[in-house]
């Protein structure tokens, strides 16, 4: 899977694929979102959150399989920290070296 995710950012082709399961996977994560806060469909609150979580885990993904050789942290620690900087919006950013950072 990583060597096609690799692809990805060279093979325009396969790259929309790639970006077309995301854009299909985004209103499954909208639903499962507003089922799990008890709403009857989701609303933009819980778009917004599906969006970032579909982001977070796409990018993720892309980052391990740009730097797997070079990361040791694994794809399993990448898609988590991709996760943790989502569910912390935009109240930090996080700096070239990993540590993050309050906005002003």
């Amino acid at each position: 899977m990583l060597d096609l995710v690799r692809l990805a950012r060279t093979e325009p082709g396969l790259r929309a694929v790639w970006l077309e399961a995301h854009r299909e996977a985004e209103p499954v994560f909208a639903e499962a979102l507003a089922q799990r806060a008890g709403l009857p469909e989701p609303d933009l609150t819980i778009s917004v959150q599906a969006a970032m979580i579909n982001a977070a885990l796409r990018v993720g993904v892309e980052h391990y399989a740009a730097n797997a050789d070079a990361d040791t942290r694994g794809y399993e620690s990448a898609v988590h920290q991709a996760l943790a900087v989502a569910a912390g919006g935009f109240s930090s950013i996080t700096a070239g070296s990993g540590s993050p950072r309050r906005c002003p």
